[in-house]
């Protein structure tokens, strides 16, 4: 099928690249179509020789391919492993580290390449269920779909670092306010149709806490402290539903069936304790091969102010068109004329506001979850942002944002609520009258939380 490729010297991948060139023999081209569209619907660019038309020059448009590819997917079985130019194409994409060799037939890998771990897929046919260890090892060397090269990236957050450090009007800002003209560097992506979507969070500095004048602070939320987020992240743009939920744990057991959970697919999941949060991160970032993660506490808080220093993302004062919350109690005379909602609602509701970084529902709702052990005051809390590490596994842990059954000034985008790791059902009992925690709603369907994915 293919000639002999020559061309110059590989380097990494540059301009427009795809992300995913499949190298086959032509008797698996099936299999590779197959796995082209299934890659493809899970959000990556694929390229493999199927688009060449006769007459053109293939050599010229496969090498051209495979040089501005940044992963290069082999399909190993009898007829590969005897193809020189199979053999060709894999070792070009070893030289600069991009190789995924996956095996289609149980057959030895030719000389050099048996020291490579490979993708286990003999038998497949079609469809996404067997393709979690692809996709993961893809993901590794490129990122989840929709990810530039992470270098990319980081090169430009250091470019953004040294222009902070040269221009003194730059350097001498601590706010950093979310640009509304545009979604930045990165859009929005899904791993799977049924997965959080996620949200680009540039990084920036904020003011985190509140100031002493502030009407209901307690003093936990203080001393008030500049924190530099210094890398962009994303964040799901709701809380983490029971559609999202049921589908992660449905990934290997197709006989899950919880018709009650089912059907409030777009409510957050609530009744959650944090370890389980944490394992259902895990979870995802086993399956996706990416970093999914808590968010800590003052990422939290970035991004629900999204660049503001009022009490709420949306100013001093909040409504209950703007928020799920117990209405019949104002902050600062604000309006409390609305239905009042007896359980969480859906992520979609129009009452869930949605900030300058396009996030939804920070306030009001389902309290959240962050990664943050709990302690008294801020003083000490890491600058950079990182969560801080808490007392003990079993010790207290940080809620933020408030749910439908909370009082508004729980709303706060500093309010800091105190939570046990293994309660999903009320505050800490530890927490005492008159300490962070009073008044904070007991009951069930309260609790729930969003997550971080990591660049």
């Amino acid at each position: 099928m293919r000639g002999e490729q020559k061309g110059p010297q590989e380097t990494k991948p540059s301009g427009q690249a795809h992300d995913v060139f499949i190298s086959y023999k032509r008797e698996r081209r099936e299999t590779a179509s197959s796995l082209a569209a299934a890659l493809s619907l899970h959000g990556w660019a694929v390229w493999f020789d199927q688009q060449i038309l006769e007459g053109e020059e293939w050599r010229n448009d496969i090498l051209a391919a495979l040089r501005n590819s940044r992963c290069v997917v082999v399909l190993w079985c009898a007829d590969s492993v005897g193809s020189s130019f199979v053999r060709d194409e894999a070792a070009r994409a070893q030289r600069i580290d991009a190789l995924v060799p996956v095996h289609i037939e149980d057959i030895e890998p030719p000389l050099g390449f048996g020291e490579i771990q490979s993708v286990d897929l003999l038998g497949w046919k079609q469809g996404i269920d067997r393709l979690g260890p692809l996709i993961a090892a893809i993901s590794r060397k490129i990122g989840p779909p929709g990810v530039p090269n992470r270098a990319t990236i980081l090169e430009q957050v250091d470019a953004l670092e040294l222009r902070r450090k040269r221009s003194p009007t730059i350097a001498q800002s601590t706010i950093s306010r979310p640009d509304t003209t545009s979604a930045g560097p990165l859009a929005n992506f899904r791993h799977a149709a049924k997965s959080p979507e996620m949200v680009w969070i540039r990084p920036g500095r904020f003011r985190m806490g509140s100031p002493e004048d502030e009407r209901d602070r307690t003093t936990s939320e203080g001393p008030q402290r500049i924190v530099h987020l210094k890398r962009p992240f994303f964040m799901s743009r709701d809380p983490v539903t029971w559609g999202q939920w049921l589908w992660l744990y449905k990934q290997g057991n197709t006989d899950l069936h919880l018709p009650e959970l089912e059907s409030h697919a777009s409510c957050p999941a609530v009744d959650v304790r944090w370890h389980d949060a944490v394992a259902y991160c895990e979870r995802l970032s086993k399956l996706t091969g990416a970093t999914y993660r808590l968010p800590s506490e003052a990422e939290w808080e970035y991004v629900c102010r999204s660049g503001q220093e009022s009490a709420f993302a949306m100013g001093d004062t909040i409504n209950p068109m703007q928020a799920i919350y117990r209405w019949e109690t104002s902050y600062r005379n604000s309006s409390t004329e609305a239905d009042r909602k007896s359980r969480p609602q859906s992520v979609d509701h129009p009452r869930n506001y949605v900030n300058a970084f396009g996030v939804r529902g920070m306030h009001g709702n389902v309290w959240e979850w962050v990664a943050d052990g709990w302690w008294h005051t801020l003083a000490g809390a890491p600058a950079n942002g990182a969560p801080r590490v808490a007392r003990s596994d079993d010790s207290d842990r940080v809620v933020k944002g408030g749910s439908w059954a909370s009082s508004a000034k729980h709303l706060r985008s500093a309010f800091r609520g105190r939570w046990n790791p293994d309660a999903n059902f009320s505050p800490s009992s530890k927490a005492k009258q008159g300490s962070e925690s009073e008044g904070i709603e007991k009951g069930r369907d309260r609790i729930g939380f969003r997550i971080v994915c990591e660049i």
